[in-house]
């Protein structure tokens, strides 16, 4: 899922939201291989690992509660930025929408 987030100077850049598989993911690959075929302001600025996409009951993706800093995480999730790896403020990540929290 790509959403855009708020930039001070550019508006806003895409960011990629990915729920990992078993193996995780490698950021610098992923980056890498957008830029391949993407021009450069297509390219996410940062992949941010989730734990999942949150979503209706309908099963549509709700891109604005992912970028909302009403969504909290169940747990600090780790957030790729150009290959270095910062840690999340809790803006992302948790149950899907609708789901308990445990």
């Amino acid at each position: 899922m790509v959403v855009g987030l708020a930039h001070h100077v550019l508006g806003e850049v895409p960011v990629a939201l990915v729920v990992p598989g078993p193996g995780g993911i490698e950021a610098r690959r992923e980056l890498a291989e957008c830029r391949t075929p993407l021009a450069d302001y297509k390219v996410p600025a940062e992949i941010r690992e989730i734990a999942a996409v949150p979503r209706t009951a309908s099963w549509w993706a709700v891109w604005p509660l992912a970028t909302s800093p009403l969504y909290e995480p169940q747990s600090s999730r780790q957030v790729f930025q150009e290959g270095t790896v910062l840690q999340d403020r809790g803006l992302f990540g948790g149950p899907a929408w609708g789901e308990p929290e445990p």
